[in-house]
């Protein structure tokens, strides 16, 4: 499974960076397991400065329905000022296809020395044969 897209990290100033993550479907498609990625340009930070950290990440639903909702656990950012870790709720958008999305839409997880927002829109494209749809 491979995740792209843009994603703004704000931590004091926003940065927007091209995001590739890589992992796999999980126990029949109830979870994902994000296992390394990277951010390049966008912003020249991107990559240098700002970066993913503290693989693996866990996908995991939390609500279903017609708005469902993911949770990312563990999800940890290097950021110009410090860094951002733990838990990110995004929305889940389904596909009517093998793939989905994670809307990011102002999000927020604990940082040092401050709060970490984020906003975008993350594609997942599905290389397995199992779903990955929150229905």
């Amino acid at each position: 499974m491979r995740i792209t897209g843009r994603l703004t990290i704000d931590q004091g100033g926003p940065v927007t960076c091209d995001v590739t993550l890589d992992g796999y479907i999980m126990f029949g498609g109830s979870m994902m397991q994000i296992t390394n990625g990277s951010f390049t340009a966008g912003d020249w930070q991107c990559g240098w400065l700002v970066q993913p950290t503290s693989f693996p990440w866990t996908v995991m639903p939390n609500n279903y329905g017609p708005w469902p909702t993911a949770t990312i656990q563990g999800m940890g950012v290097n950021t110009i000022l410090g860094n951002c870790s733990g838990f990110v709720t995004v929305k889940w958008v389904n596909s009517p296809s093998w793939n989905a999305g994670m809307d990011f839409w102002g999000q927020a997880s604990s940082g040092s020395p401050y709060t970490c927002f984020y906003d975008g829109m993350l594609s997942v494209t599905n290389y397995s044969s199992t779903p990955i749809t929150i229905q």
